[in-house]
C-alpha cells in the first residue's frame, strides 16, 4: 500500500511542458537556425566572387604570358599599329583568338567573359632628366661611366575583362620587355 501511495504523490507532482513553452523553444532554435542559413549564404557568395577573380586573374595571366612569349612579334605588330588592340567579339565560345603579326595565336578563354587588350610602345626615357633623342649615353661619371643604349622595345599591355551580366571587372596591366 505505502508504495501505492508513493507512486500516486509522485504522479501528482510530475508537470510537462505547455504549449506556450513549447512555442518559446521552437522560436529560439528558428532564430538559430535562421542566423546559421544567412552565415552560410553570405559565405557561398564570397566564396563564389573569389573563384570568378581567380579565374580571371589566371587569364589575365596567361594572356600577358602568351604575349611576353610572342613579344618579337608583338613589338613587330605596334611598329605598324599603336596602340594595338584586341577584343574578343564571341564571349559565348571557350576560346579567344586573335592574330599578332600574321601569327594566329587562340587561348582557351572562360565564358561570357568580354576581354580587350591593349598594347603600346612603352618609352621609359621620359623619366630621366637631360637626355638626347638617343637615349642616356652614359650611366656614371669619369673612368666609372658606362654606356647604356635603348632599343626602344618595351611594351605596356593592359588586359581587361568585364563580366558580361555586368558584376564585375578586372585590369591586369604590365610592362613587357620584346625578347
Amino acid at each position: 500500500m505505502r508504495y501505492l501511495k508513493e507512486l500516486r504523490k509522485n504522479l501528482a507532482d510530475e508537470r510537462g511542458l505547455s504549449l506556450l513553452e513549447v512555442a518559446a523553444a521552437l522560436y529560439i532554435v528558428a532564430l538559430i537556425v535562421m542566423g546559421v542559413l544567412s552565415t552560410s549564404t553570405t559565405s557561398a557568395l564570397w566564396i563564389s566572387g573569389a573563384r570568378d577573380q581567380t579565374m580571371v586573374s589566371a587569364y589575365a595571366a596567361s594572356i600577358i604570358d602568351v604575349l611576353w612569349s610572342n613579344s618579337v612579334q608583338l613589338h613587330e605588330q605596334l611598329q605598324n599599329v599603336n596602340p594595338w588592340i584586341v577584343v574578343d567579339e564571341n564571349t559565348t565560345d571557350a576560346a579567344f583568338t586573335f592574330t599578332l603579326y600574321d601569327e594566329d595565336i587562340s587561348l582557351e578563354a572562360p565564358e561570357d567573359i568580354h576581354t580587350t587588350i591593349t598594347a603600346s610602345c612603352f618609352d621609359d626615357r621620359v623619366y630621366y632628366d637631360g637626355i638626347s633623342p638617343d637615349g642616356i649615353c652614359e650611366i656614371g661619371t669619369g673612368d666609372n661611366a658606362e654606356p647604356i643604349f635603348f632599343y626602344g622595345n618595351l611594351i605596356e599591355v593592359n588586359v581587361e575583362m568585364q563580366w558580361a551580366d555586368g558584376t564585375g571587372n578586372y585590369k591586369l596591366s604590365t610592362i613587357l620587355g620584346a625578347r
